[in-house]
């Protein structure tokens, strides 16, 4: 069963089905970007307050920012309000709901978030990202697939691809129950890019989105030309 929070005429604060809230982007006043991502963080405790949900049982998230070289304060902002536990999040830059009032939002946040009073979720960590798994299925962060000097961007991809299919290995995943995959690109050929996730698919290509926005993955902080964000479920033995 479907149901909807604080609907009124203009849309709905979140939807709840399948066990999870899903709640829409929300924005926050503040002079700088760490300043509203506590603002948000205050505000999102008194939604989940309201609505029986906890924030540690948050798996999944979006976070588009103004500019994208704010995202190591973001990063940090965020994870100070999570504390130890680990979230896999989208993050890009774009252009955040703004107010009428004139003054600037530089994060806008929308989260994913369990609802159950005790939920197993399982979170995994690596060096260049992480993961949750609940109920059959994982959310993964993203991972950058960056060409090396005199690689074309697609050999990028297949290279970033290959990170994926080291994790299925470790999670016990296969890749032909993939169920979407986001590919973010500040710069990409949509067609050859879906040819090189069929190719690796195995003819099992999942629901693909490409969004051309800036990530900041890159080395050194250079937009990689291909970047991949994927959700997959688990295989359970029956």
């Amino acid at each position: 069963m479907m149901k909807r929070i604080d609907l009124n005429g203009g849309g709905c604060r979140a939807v709840v089905s399948g066990g999870i809230a899903y709640f829409t982007g929300h924005v926050a006043q503040g002079p700088d970007l760490t300043s509203q991502m506590k603002a948000l963080g205050r505000r999102y405790e008194e939604l989940f307050a309201i609505n029986g949900l906890k924030k540690d049982h948050i798996v999944y998230g979006y976070a588009c920012l103004y500019d994208i070289a704010l995202k190591d304060e973001f990063i940090g902002a965020f994870q100070q309000w999570m504390g130890s536990v680990s979230v896999p999040l989208l993050i890009y830059e774009g252009k955040c709901a703004q107010p009428d009032t004139g003054d600037r939002r530089l994060l806008e946040l929308a989260l994913w978030v369990v609802d159950a009073e005790d939920a197993d979720i399982q979170r995994y960590t690596w060096e260049d990202g992480c993961a949750s798994m609940w109920d059959g299925t994982v959310y993964f962060s993203g991972f950058p697939c960056c060409p090396d000097v005199g690689e074309t961007g697609k050999e990028g991809l297949a290279k970033g691809l290959s990170r994926y299919a080291q994790l299925f290995d470790e999670l016990g995943l296969r890749n032909d129950c993939v169920l979407s995959a986001n590919l973010v690109a500040d710069a990409a050929d949509g067609d050859d890019d879906r040819g090189v996730l069929c190719a690796a698919f195995q003819g099992h290509t999942p629901a693909v989105a490409v969004m051309p926005a800036k990530t900041g993955l890159g080395p050194h902080g250079a937009e990689p030309v291909s970047y991949t964000h994927l959700t997959l479920p688990t295989i359970c033995s029956v």
